[in-house]
Formats: structure tokens, sequence, C-alpha cells
């Protein structure tokens, strides 16, 4: 497991988050208390999420407590995510990814240049947390990183079009991606080589690929079509195609049970047999992004700085958060 004490120390060009520096904001056009992104761990149990103002903060979604991480950070955010362990968390902005510990108060920093004016759109931590994948519409190549060092250790191509989801396997050993030529690759991360090409086909676009747990099949959410696609990872061959959704498919994840959880711009949660296809249940929640491991989906609602979080077994409302507000704000459902 990658162990967050170690990756502290060998974190080369720390800064704290008070050392950032105070530049006027770029690229926000949003009204002022505007959530611009957030991400959700693993298990559900924390959220890291921007504001346009350039606030940065730590949510914890079972107590409502929040801690700023970066209290005014002067680019947009465009993409988030959290490692496995939850102890850091990478921002995708313009030309630049910034690693933020989440567990020491001085909230360090590093800072990994990308390329100017590339905006960073996709972002993956491995399972265990060693390794960094990051994808741009702007780039015709993923290129993986060592978040213990701010290194980059390889560059994946072709990705033509460029990529805004990026997702390992299970094992870590593989990494696909979605690209701009609607097809999703996969190369192995031993050796740097596309072992499979994926046509997505004409009419549709994918918002998220998901890796069975075996890493046999992948699952990739689309749009156009607002089917969920599914395809052997090694052949390319396309097995089924999921169909219920009315909207386009945003976001997936699959439980160790072999359900298969998807978001969707219709308002709908749905459960699926992940062998079969078979439609299990349809939830009423409103559109938002599911926990890696199914159990909750964050939502945001039509209110400035306010998210909920809702079970997605039950389609329960389990709790409001006023992001920006004190923690008494927040508050939960009653059932």
């Amino acid at each position: 497991m990658f162990s967050i004490a170690l990756v502290m120390l060998t974190f080369p060009f720390l800064a704290t988050g008070s050392e950032i520096q105070q530049l006027p904001r770029i690229g926000d056009t949003a009204a002022p208390g505007t959530i611009q992104d957030f991400t959700i761990s693993s298990d559900g149990r924390l959220a890291v999420i921007s504001g346009v103002e350039g606030k940065i903060i730590r949510l914890d979604t079972l107590t409502g407590r929040k801690r700023t991480l970066v209290s005014r950070y002067p680019y947009s955010v465009y993409a988030m995510a959290v490692s496995p362990p939850s102890g850091i968390a990478a921002i995708g902005t313009l030309g630049e990814i910034v690693l933020i510990s989440l567990d020491d108060e001085k909230h360090t920093q590093l800072k990994m240049r990308i390329g100017a004016d590339v905006v960073v759109e996709g972002l993956a931590f491995s399972p265990d947390g060693r390794l960094l994948a990051a994808s741009s519409l702007d780039l015709s190549y993923i290129t993986i990183w060592n978040p213990a060092t701010g290194s980059e250790v390889d560059r994946l191509v072709p990705c033509e079009g460029g990529s805004k989801s990026v997702v390992f396997s299970p094992d870590g050993r593989d990494l696909a991606a979605s690209c701009g030529d609607n097809s999703v690759k996969i190369w192995n991360l031993d050796t740097s080589h596309e072992i499979s090409d994926i046509s997505i086909g004409s009419g549709a676009w994918v918002n998220r690929i998901e890796f069975s747990k075996d890493g046999r099949w992948v699952f990739a959410a689309t749009g156009g079509t607002n089917t969920i696609e599914m395809f052997d990872a090694g052949s390319g061959a396309r097995v089924l195609a999921l169909k219920g959704h009315t909207q386009q498919v945003d976001s997936i994840a699959l439980r160790t049970d072999g359900v298969l959880v998807s978001t969707s711009d219709d308002g709908t949660v749905r459960l699926w047999n992940a062998d079969t296809g078979t439609p299990i249940r349809t939830l009423e929640i409103p559109d938002g992004l599911i926990a890696g491991d199914g159990s909750v989906v964050l939502a945001q609602v039509e209110e400035p700085g306010v998210l909920q979080l809702w079970n997605a077994r039950t389609g329960e409302k389990i709790r409001t958060f006023h992001v920006w507000a004190d923690s008494k704000h927040d508050r939960t459902a009653r059932h």
C-alpha cells in the first residue's frame, strides 16, 4: 500500500498553502459561491471541492466538517482526484497539476508542469497511489507521473483528439483513456504498448470509463446514444449495451457484488447486473459523481454552493452540505 508518510518525506519542491501566489483568477465567469469542481474518495467518506473564488476545501461527508486547503488558488480547476489512501488530492488546472496533502496542517503542495496553455481535464490515481495519470484535450498522449517526486515517468501514445477521462485497471497494470477519435484505448504500463483500440462508433462520446473488478471487461458511459457500452478489454470486441437512460450517462462505478451503478443527466441513478446488463433498479437521484465503491452519489443542486449526498443503494438523501458556510448549516436528512 502506498505510504502517505513516504510521499510527504520525498516531496522535493513543497510549498505551503499560504505561499501560493495571489494572482487574479483566470477563466471564471460563474456567479460568486459557485462550485467549480469536486471529487469524492473511493469509499465516499471524503470530498475535495473548489469554488470560483479560488477556495479549495476538504469535506468529511460523515461529519460535515470542512477544512480549507487553499484559500485562493489563482487558476480555474478543471479536474480533481483523490488518492486511494485519501491522503493526497490532485488538482488539474491551466498548465499544471498540483498535489495537495489532505492530512498535514500546512497542506503542503507539489506542482507538476504539464505545458503552457494546456488544460488538464482528466486525472486518476493508480489503486496503490504510486502513479498518477493525466489527460487533456490539448494533448495527443497521456502522461504518467510519480506523485512522490513530481516527475513524469511515461507518455502513452496515441490518443488522437485528446482525452477527458482516464482510469487504471484494478491491478494497476493497465490504463484506459477515452480519446477524441471516438475510441477507448488501453495500454499496458509495464511495456507502454497499446493493447486494445476500442471503437465507440459515430454519434456517441465517452464521459467515463470503468474496468470490471477482474480487469476483463471495460464499461464506457456515453452521451449521444445514452448507453453504457461493455467491451472485452483484451480484444476490444463489443459485448453488450446497457440501455435505459434517456440522457447522457455521466459516471459509472462497479460495486464488489457485481452491480454497476450509473448516473445521468436524466436525473436517475440506475443499478445493473454487470454480467448480463439486466436492469435491477432505478432511483430518483440528481446527476452527480459516484464514489468508486458505488455506495453514494455526491450531487450539486441549483442553489450555489450546495451539495447533496445520496445513498446509491436505497435512493435516500443522506445529507445536504452548504459548502462555504459553517458546518452547523449542514443537515442530515430525516428518513
